[in-house]
């Protein structure tokens, strides 16, 4: 074992789920392509404890042409330009990790962002979306309130010579079509999800409010990571 698999370590964090349910399961990893804990070694150590797992098979969502509604082109209405940009971001990541999958030692399958949207029932995932967006304000509101989250931080990233309500506006999108998208894989099947934080707010209310009541309680279990550095204090 060489030191790419030492200087980080992950664990899965499932203290309302018990362990052995995660053995011969399926998973889904998100994957946000800005994301620094989800690149490098730290990616590696991820991979490594999904391995320890046991989960029957692994389904690494690469989310690179979600992040099209961020780039700067999108919001000055260069739509193709941005996703042409977010792909070649999602291929520079998959370059840029690809040697980090020898840690992850059971059956695997690698879906970019393209693949969930060009699916055949995205379009009917995306009108429940919509139509629950609009016809639930409850529901609406979560979209606002993660919205304006979203476009703080991207108006503080050299955004601001953008309408701040457009930022809001295609943030909307962005989270309508990952929740569309969200549907998808809960009528997949996939037992859980793995992502290196909390579960966004819009997404526990999409799951509350229509995974739950429509598709099934027991897809779709969030699971969080702890991903910290072996040696915090610098020992060795």
């Amino acid at each position: 074992m060489g030191i790419i698999d030492l200087k980080y370590k992950a664990s899965l964090k499932t203290s309302s789920i018990d362990k052995n349910q995660l053995v011969g399961s399926v998973c889904s990893l998100t994957i946000s392509i800005d994301q620094e804990k989800q690149q490098g070694e730290r990616l590696y150590a991820i991979y490594q404890v999904i391995t320890e797992s046991c989960f029957k098979k692994c389904y690494i969502m690469l989310c690179d042409t979600l992040q099209r509604y961020n780039l700067p082109e999108y919001n000055k209405h260069d739509q193709l330009k941005a996703h042409e940009l977010a792909l070649t971001l999602g291929d520079n990541w998959i370059e840029n990790n690809r040697k980090h999958l020898k840690a992850l030692q059971i059956p695997y399958q690698l879906l970019r962002w393209d693949y969930w949207i060009n699916r055949p029932e995205y379009s009917s995932m995306k009108k429940t979306i919509d139509d629950k967006f609009d016809t639930c304000k409850k529901y609406r509101d979560v979209f606002y309130q993660c919205a304006n989250t979203f476009a703080k931080r991207l108006y503080n990233r050299n955004y601001k010579n953008i309408e701040y309500e457009a930022i809001i506006s295609n943030s909307i999108q962005y989270l309508k079509e990952e929740c569309a998208v969200m549907l998808i894989w809960a009528k997949e099947g996939y037992n859980f999800e793995i992502y290196p934080s909390k579960r966004i707010e819009v997404m526990d209310a999409t799951y509350k409010y229509i995974i739950s009541k429509n598709i099934a309680r027991e897809v779709l279990k969030p699971i969080s990571l702890d991903i910290r550095s072996r040696n915090p204090k610098g020992l060795f």
